[in-house]
């Protein structure tokens, strides 16, 4: 079958479309690709003035907090009620202590106001006001001095 040339919309005759189309491409001046400048900071930003931003994004400042009343309830409590008792977790101002047996526990309570005022002396301020205990076993510290001597690998 012969293929027909159709009349184009201005009167001329337009060739038959087949295959490829073409189309108008506007001439673009080749460019050679260079990178950006990298934007300058006025100053240096130094990590010790990043590491309060990280650690308030990551809840650090608590923890801190949790860690520097743990330290200052060993110190308060004893050697005694130091292999006895573990703080577990500091609660707005409310300090949970996990104890060995009830009758550990019913002493930390008689001691409370004691160990408290100990505590708050050391830190400088008053952060813990409360002391509640628990009772159970408490988990084993890898590496503590009372585990005794490190398991043989082979």
């Amino acid at each position: 079958m012969k293929s027909r040339k159709t009349a184009a919309p201005s009167g001329r005759l337009a060739a038959p479309l087949s295959g490829r189309q073409t189309g108008y491409k506007p001439f673009v001046p080749f460019v050679p690709w260079r990178p950006r400048a990298r934007p300058t900071l006025e100053e240096p930003v130094t990590s010790s003035s990043l590491v309060g931003e990280v650690l308030a994004r990551l809840g650090g400042e608590g923890r801190l907090r949790e860690f520097r009343v743990f330290e200052a309830f060993h110190e308060a409590v004893g050697a005694v009620f130091r292999t006895r008792t573990q703080p577990e977790s500091l609660h707005g101002q409310t300090l949970f202590v996990r104890a060995t047996s009830g009758s550990v526990a019913h002493e930390l309570v008689l001691l409370r106001a004691e160990i408290l005022a100990k505590i708050n002396a050391q830190l400088g301020h008053e952060m813990v006001g409360d002391l509640r205990t628990k009772i159970g076993p408490l988990p084993s510290l890898a590496g503590s001095a009372t585990d005794g001597p490190a398991p043989r690998l082979r």
